[in-house]
């Protein structure tokens, strides 16, 4: 694992050496959405800042953040959630379904319940950008958010 990041005190974010981004819950034993789209090691995640707005953040202000990813491939990810992690039930299940248009892929069942995964292609990945040519170092070891807003648009830098 290269980097950890918190969307808040129940989700957090996990970047490695396999080229994916797994999302977990704290009170889970297994990851709840996994990320593919980079080619190389992924270096470095860092979470959107909460809106301005959000006095009192709420289960949808945290759905709505980004994520951002940095890889050994010269590319920076954005990423959204499909849905927040909501605790799973006490049968196994989760509380609440996958939201959203894109058909994830049904992976094997894991023992407290299922796991889905879901394409670089999907509506999740926001937005790719090469950062670094091919040519170039593409050893990138920071990646941050900016907590201003331009027409309710947050700019990010690598």
């Amino acid at each position: 694992m290269n980097d950890v990041d918190w969307l808040d005190d129940q989700v957090f974010a996990t970047a490695g050496n396999d080229h994916k981004i797994f999302i977990h819950r704290l009170d889970d034993q297994a990851y709840r959405y996994v990320f593919e789209g980079h080619t190389d090691d992924v270096q470095v995640i860092k979470w959107s800042p909460l809106p301005s707005s959000s006095t009192s953040p709420t289960t949808e202000d945290h759905s709505k953040r980004y994520l951002a990813s940095i890889a050994d491939d010269g590319q920076l990810i954005i990423w959204q959630i499909p849905e927040y992690p909501s605790p799973r039930a006490r049968n196994g299940s989760k509380n609440s379904s996958i939201g959203g248009t894109a058909s994830p892929l049904k992976r094997e069942s894991l023992e407290d319940g299922d796991d889905y995964q879901f394409e670089s292609t999907s509506k999740y990945l926001v937005a790719r950008f090469t950062v670094v040519e091919d040519n170039e170092n593409t050893q990138m070891g920071a990646v941050d958010w900016s907590r201003d807003e331009i027409e309710g648009k947050v700019l990010v830098a690598a």
